[in-house]
């Protein structure tokens, strides 16, 4: 079970994941993300999720052989709750803009209007596009609206015999000080006083 995290009582929760190494950058770097399940606080995904290790290789036995930096590498899983902020918004608002400044340029080009067509393009460069293109990595790219439900870390050393590994996961408290300042309050816990907890199957594969 989730916190609630929206108004209604309930959530829109989806998981990411990515690698951690210890001495380089998280990758990929946005993650590899599920779909958003809407409403609920019991999600189910069911879904399957790659990333594609780096800094190791297949040996010729068959076994993922890596270097030391592998080993001391992270599996990060953050669940988090999509919302529409205020960058959703102006997302969708110059989205509209854009596609009707383009229909509009297209109708005044066939129709001869060359001033209108230069007017037109002068305002969506110097206006529309780039909020429209500011917009999307906000809203789209970096999710700069969704909050942070909980969050938790495995070695993936565990994973170098390539069985599989069923895992439960408890969720802590989200160490993001972006969501810590969304907030102002204690962050929401569930019925049990926790975050929740993630059932994963985890596995090293060679494809």
């Amino acid at each position: 079970e989730l916190p609630v995290m929206d108004t209604n009582g309930l959530a829109d929760p989806y998981v990411v994941c990515r690698l951690v190494p210890k001495s380089r950058k998280p990758y990929p770097t946005y993650g590899a993300s599920t779909k958003v399940l809407h409403n609920t606080l019991t999600p189910y995904w069911n879904e399957d999720l790659e990333i594609n290790l780096r800094g190791g290789v297949i040996d010729n036995d068959g076994f993922f052989r890596c270097e030391d930096d592998i080993q001391s590498t992270q599996l990060e899983l953050i669940v988090r709750d999509a919302d529409i902020g205020v960058w959703k918004c102006m997302y969708y608002l110059f989205r509209f803009l854009s596609i009707n400044l383009v229909l509009g340029t297209a109708v005044a080009r066939i129709n001869g209007d060359l001033t209108q067509v230069v007017q037109q393009a002068s305002f969506g460069a110097a206006l529309v596009f780039p909020c429209f293109a500011i917009s999307y990595v906000m809203a789209v790219l970096r999710k700069s609206d969704y909050e942070t439900v909980g969050q938790c870390t495995i070695p993936i050393g565990m994973l170098m015999n390539q069985s599989e590994h069923a895992l439960l996961l408890t969720l802590r408290e989200p160490d993001d000080d972006k969501s810590k300042r969304r907030r102002k309050k204690p962050a929401a816990t569930n019925s049990t006083g926790g975050f929740g907890i993630l059932r994963v199957r985890l596995m090293l594969s060679e494809r």
